[in-house]
Formats: C-alpha cells, structure tokens, sequence
C-alpha cells in the first residue's frame, strides 16, 4: 500500500510526505523509490502504481507548466482540473 499525504503549514510553507516502499514482480519488496516530485513552482504531484505511468505525468505537467516568471506561480486547483 502506498501513501502520499501533504499538508499546508504556518508562513507560506507546505509539507509532502510518502512511503517509499516498491513491489517488485516476484513479490519482494524494496524501500527505494521516491514517490513525491516537483512539477512547478509551488506544485507537487504523488503517485502509486505504474512507474513508467507516472513518470510520464510528471514529465507531462512539467511541459505544460513550462517555465514560469519568478514573481508567478500556477493556482493548485487549475493544474488539479487538468
């Protein structure tokens, strides 16, 4: 099972959590994966399941948000709707 959980705290500031446990093919498991990736200013994306799905989200919003002027950042819930 796999687990993300982020939250906003004081000042501006947010934190993202995860496990890093991966399942391989033959059942075993390995705690080495990074599961928590920035994709633009102020915006994370989490993922589970298919490591080549989800590199590829990843790689996807990070071309659609593309590079951003330093004074402007992407609202959350607009990404989220995409």
């Amino acid at each position: 099972m796999t687990w993300i959980v982020g939250r906003i705290i004081p000042f501006g500031y947010a934190v993202a959590l995860s496990d890093i446990r991966v399942t391989l093919r033959d059942d075993s498991e390995v705690d080495c994966l990074q599961k928590i990736y920035a994709v633009g200013p102020f915006i994370a994306l989490g993922f589970a399941g298919s490591v080549a799905i989800g590199f590829s989200i990843v790689n996807r919003l990070r071309q659609l948000l593309g590079p951003t002027p330093p004074d402007m950042a992407w609202e959350p819930d607009i990404v989220a709707q995409w």
